[in-house]
């Protein structure tokens, strides 16, 4: 009771087989003098076939140039870390000379001053052993003459050193 519907409508006065239809349209479409305005179904194949070329045509220069872009982009990359590498040696070995050389400098100010302090030290033993004296207002006392004199010729030493 339940029959399937038939597929081809019952407003239709004749029948068609699948190849028939298919010829039909075929007949319709592509055989026709283009009266419907439709192209030919070879210049149709002609312009597709075409198109097609042309894209593959486009897509290969674009993966050349893509190629061509990452070969250049990679030897920049690796000119630039070479010279940064030697920048970066460069620098190293430049803080390392100066690393030795405020080594260097700090050594000898500490032996600089223990020269001044030892120096200073003895300036000052000779006056201790000697006995305190009345100092007279119009004469220059001899102790100040001779710590003066004394300095001068610290001064004197470490200026032919070099250091100040």
């Amino acid at each position: 009771m339940d029959a399937e519907p038939d597929p081809v409508p019952s407003f239709i006065p004749f029948q068609l087989s699948a190849a028939e239809t298919d010829a039909f349209i075929d007949e319709l479409y592509f055989e026709t003098d283009n009266t419907e305005g439709l192209p030919p179904q070879e210049s149709v194949l002609n312009e597709l076939n075409e198109s097609r070329t042309e894209l593959h045509s486009r897509v290969q220069t674009l993966k050349k140039d893509l190629k061509d872009w990452r070969g250049m982009l990679n030897t920049q990359v690796k000119s630039y870390r070479e010279e940064i590498g030697d920048l970066r040696d460069s620098l190293n070995s430049e803080v390392e000379k100066l690393k030795s050389e405020f080594q260097k400098l700090r050594s000898t100010l500490n032996v600089q001053m223990e020269k001044a302090t030892s120096k200073l030290a003895e300036l000052n033993e000779p006056e201790e052993a000697l006995p305190p004296q009345k100092p007279n207002d119009s004469e220059p006392s001899l102790s100040k003459v001779s710590t003066e004199e004394k300095v001068a010729s610290i001064f004197k030493d470490l200026q032919e050193d070099k250091w100040i």
